[in-house]
């Protein structure tokens, strides 16, 4: 068979075929080409060792094979009759079908890819573990050599390294932030200011990453590609990766990297937003301490973990002396600047194990574990006089003075409880507001949170003789009105009681602030037990429609407040101005409680 074939010079069975597509060769039991043809001629110049298993083995079988390899498939036909061992080798380009393979190599690693990575980006609410999961299912599932991700926690900050892998620490240090708009000084910052995809071929050939990226990583790096992650327009991060050195198909991949890129940027933009929130929820937007809320959690657990070691908890109560009149005088921004410069003392002088919280309005709470009440009394002093010291000038350019009263008190020496402690406190407090103001008073003997009187009667008791028949036959008139609403609107008990205090003190209030008796005001708003009630005037002058002095408008003005301006001029003026001046009301509540007659 072999001599008959290879017996002229060009078999004639082979003339119809393109020699660049096809190709004959009578090969040996070795594998070794004796004649070829065609495509054959350049493969027997480049002998391939896989080749050649597959040629003994279809002697070995004495049966014919099919094989690819690369961009060739093969087929093998051994001699079964008498003479030298020999078989004819019949090849055809394989290129589509090769490229086929290949994308679907690339399909099924692509999809394994997003899956593993889907399932990193979905397991974390908050930025650093999903930084940390997202990275490392990104190197694991492509098989990089290294994986980096920066991002950018606030609008016109540095974007900071938060994870990566493969890295080195020197590597991770000198790129731990990415600063572009101070100039370029590396590829990265390079793709975060164009706010482009970037692709570099080797890392170890560009000149910008040949001494950064092609030295920090581990393994032998080979191409990189940079992904800005981008939301709304904002560049939020960078996610680099690095592919390793062997894989040769790595810049195929560019279009999985975008899609991961994709998702990798609304999952990030998730979780900020998700810590946003919980910063809202536990830090007071203004100065940016701790709210009254995450305050009282912070103390609830100090006092049972000192409950069990026998330890002590010291409890500072501030309150901003004149605030109320500083506010009116220099306006709203100015006591906003003045809270966040007492806010700043206090972190400068609490311990970090410590907490600083504002409690509300001008009055802020430090909560100090372990402390007895000599080291009590003396940061409280500390404290005062640091908030002495500040330097606040007017619009006018006038320099003004600002202090405060501190009130202390320590568990358990007085007080067995968190209620009772911030009474405490706060009890001294007001002592040091009553006599000098700007003063530390430490509170002696024990509190006991039970012994408050209800708050209609400590309202009753600062209401002076003449006006008692006025407020009360007013809180009369308002009963009827806060019972439907209370009942419509699902309000607790609390907020009834308050509601009720609230118009009691209202014609007397009224006339304390028409004859700017601001002393006296001062004074009932310094009482603990009628801080709820007061916050209730707070925004009285407010509108619901936002035309009101501070422009809060709707639910910004607190529920209770609006809950009385309705009442209060359903009861003054039987309700004509809400037709006369509706902007001003909340008439989902007017609307409320005209339902509720008409029912009746």
């Amino acid at each position: 068979m072999g001599k008959s074939l290879w017996s002229v010079a060009e078999p004639p069975l082979l003339s119809q075929f393109d020699p660049g597509v096809v190709g004959v060769a009578w090969v040996d039991d070795k594998g070794r080409f004796l004649h070829t043809w065609g495509l054959a001629d350049s493969i027997a110049q480049k002998p391939c060792a896989h080749l050649a298993r597959f040629v003994r083995s279809c002697f070995a079988r004495r049966h014919p094979g099919i094989q690819r390899f690369d961009d060739l498939r093969f087929f093998c036909a051994p001699q079964t009759g008498d003479g030298p061992p020999g078989a004819l080798l019949l090849m055809v380009t394989a290129k589509e079908e090769a490229a086929a393979d290949r994308r679907a190599v690339q399909s099924q690693r692509k999809a394994d890819a997003l899956e593993k990575i889907g399932k990193a980006l979905t397991s974390h609410q908050t930025l650093q573990p999903l930084a940390v999961a997202a990275t490392h299912a990104i190197a694991t599932a492509a098989e990089l050599a290294a994986t980096l991700l920066w991002v950018r926690s606030s609008e016109e900050g540095p974007l900071e390294l938060l994870a990566s892998v493969g890295a080195s620490r020197a590597g991770t240090v000198s790129l731990h932030c990415l600063r572009p708009d101070d100039g370029v000084s590396c590829v990265a910052e390079l793709a975060v200011g164009s706010g482009r995809n970037l692709v570099v071929a080797n890392v170890k050939e560009h000149p910008m990453t040949s001494d950064v990226e092609g030295k920090f990583c581990y393994l032998a790096p080979g191409g990189m590609i940079l992904l800005p992650l981008i939301i709304q327009g904002n560049v939020l991060g960078l996610l680099e990766v690095i592919g390793r050195e062997e894989d040769k198909h790595f810049l195929d991949y560019q279009d999985l990297f975008a899609t991961v890129a994709e998702h990798l940027s609304l999952a990030l933009n998730s979780a900020l937003m998700y810590e946003n929130l919980e910063r809202l929820a536990a830090y007071d937007p203004l100065t940016g301490i701790a709210n009254h809320r995450t305050m009282q959690e912070f103390l609830h657990r100090r006092l049972s973990e000192a409950s069990r070691s026998d330890g002590r908890v010291g409890v500072i109560m501030l309150d901003v002396d004149h605030f109320r009149a500083f506010n009116e005088e220099e306006g709203h921004d100015a006591g906003d600047r003045v809270l966040k410069m007492v806010s700043d003392v206090l972190r400068t002088i609490v311990r970090p194990y410590d907490l600083a919280a504002r409690y509300g309005g001008e009055e802020f709470t430090i909560v100090m574990p372990g402390v007895d009440a000599g080291r009590t009394y003396q940061i409280a002093e500390r404290i005062r006089t640091g908030i002495e010291s500040l330097e606040y000038t007017s619009y006018t350019g006038e320099p003004r003075r600002v202090t405060a009263s501190l009130g202390c008190a320590v568990f358990p020496e007085n007080a067995s409880d968190a209620a009772s402690l911030i009474k405490a406190a706060d009890l001294a407090l007001y002592e040091a507001k009553r006599t000098t103001r700007n003063r530390t008073v430490l509170y002696e003997g024990k509190c006991k949170s039970g012994e408050n009187r209800s708050v209609l009667s400590v309202v009753r008791s600062l209401i002076p003789a003449e006006l008692h028949d006025l407020t009360e036959k007013f809180l009369g008139s308002c009963r009827p009105h806060f019972a439907c609403l209370v009942e419509e609107l699902g309000l607790s008990t609390v907020q009834a009681q308050t509601l009720e205090a609230a118009a009691l003190l209202s014609p007397y209030w009224a006339s304390l602030k028409r004859r700017q008796e601001r002393e006296e005001m001062d004074s009932i708003t310094d009482r603990e037990s009628l801080r709820h009630v007061v916050a209730c005037f707070a925004e009285w002058e407010e509108r619901f429609d936002g035309d009101g002095p501070k422009h809060l408008a709707g639910e910004a003005i607190p529920l209770l407040t609006r809950i009385l301006i309705v009442v209060e001029a359903l009861v003054s003026s039987r309700g004509q101005t809400f037709t006369s001046d509706p902007g001003r009301y909340d008439l989902s509540l007017v609307n409320l409680l005209a339902e509720k007659e008409s029912a009746a």
